[in-house]
């Protein structure tokens, strides 16, 4: 069968709209057998599209929203353009058993059982990933197991990002995780071989690490900076956030941190190394300008000589210190 989108909807009654991402499979060559009714059947064979391949074996009942029930395989199926998301996602290869129903993410409902070879996120292509879960708009809640080259991990609990903060809950085993390989995070002074691994128990709210608020707690935690591997046993962090003013407790036994004012964090540790920059130039060489950083803060470095092999070689020669004071990047 030869048929392109526009077709299909001539055949359709004038009351049923289907979603517009139905249009971005384009011109469609089915191979197979279709058994049932115009509304309610089973299709089974090999789909062509535009954007990527699907086979199935799936009961379809089309009314106001579309519900389907068995089993399907994608191959190269581009969730960028599907998503109308080019630049965060690629194509991916994946099969699942799936029971739901709607295909726009505002309806979108299902359980799904599904291995996933291979798909694409922040130009870095993942495989080898195991879902089994529910899925209710832009919530997840399930359990994913992933066994990638740069990480492995275990996961189980809810992201839910169906209103405009989005909510994380979950406990996770990390076996491995390549932040920088991964696309996750750049920093100029860490490997692309820096590693992490442990266990954590997130209960988080925030669009992004600079809203974010809620407490984290990382068990058995190890680095490998590309050259040693060290043992930071249990981190525990909590952030707070009311008035436009955070207040950031962290617990380790390489340091212990309270900070609270009006700051972010993707500016503040630059803030700070300016700040040291001032008093020490031959020690702490001078970063990017910021923006406007204010915060009071005391910091007790425990362990200095594991704190400057792991994130900064500077303080190699520092001893146990404790750090009490505040300061505005401005002046």
């Amino acid at each position: 069968l030869r048929t392109n989108t526009t077709e299909i909807k001539r055949f359709l009654p004038a009351k049923l709209k289907l979603p517009p991402e139905i249009d971005k499979l384009g011109n469609l060559y089915f191979t197979g057998r279709f058994s049932g009714f115009p509304k309610h059947f089973v299709a089974e064979g090999t789909l062509n599209t535009n954007i990527g391949q699907i086979q199935s074996d799936v009961k379809m009942d089309i009314g106001r929203i579309l519900s389907y029930s068995g089993r399907v395989a994608v191959k190269e199926f581009d969730l960028g353009a599907w998503l109308n998301k080019p630049d965060k996602f690629g194509k991916a290869t994946f099969s699942a058993n799936v029971t739901g129903k709607g295909v726009k993410l505002d309806e979108l409902q299902a359980n799904i059982d599904g291995n996933i070879a291979s798909f694409t996120f922040n130009n870095y292509t993942y495989s080898n990933v195991a879902v089994n879960g529910n899925i209710d708009r832009r919530l997840f809640a399930g359990v994913v197991q992933v066994t990638d080259n740069n990480m492995q991990l275990s996961f189980k609990g809810s992201v839910d990002l169906n209103s405009e903060t989005p909510k994380y809950n979950f406990v996770a085993d990390v076996f491995k995780l390549r932040l920088k390989k991964l696309n996750l995070f750049k920093a100029e002074n860490l490997s692309d071989d820096f590693e992490l691994s442990g266990r954590t128990n997130l209960n988080l709210i925030g669009k992004d690490i600079d809203d974010l608020f809620g407490n984290a707690a990382f068990y058995d935690v190890k680095v490998n900076n590309g050259k040693r591997i060290f043992a930071l046993d249990t981190v525990t962090l909590v952030s707070t956030l009311h008035n436009n003013r955070r207040t950031l407790q962290l617990n380790s036994h390489i340091l212990t941190a309270n900070v609270n004012g009006s700051f972010t964090f993707k500016e503040l540790p630059n803030a700070f190394i300016n700040l040291l920059h001032n008093y020490f130039p031959y020690r702490f060489k001078y970063t990017k300008t910021t923006s406007p950083q204010i915060a009071d803060f005391t910091i007790n470095i425990n362990n200095p000589a594991l704190l400057s092999q792991i994130f900064i070689p500077e303080l190699e020669s520092l001893a146990n210190t404790s750090i009490k004071g505040s300061f505005n990047s401005q002046t």
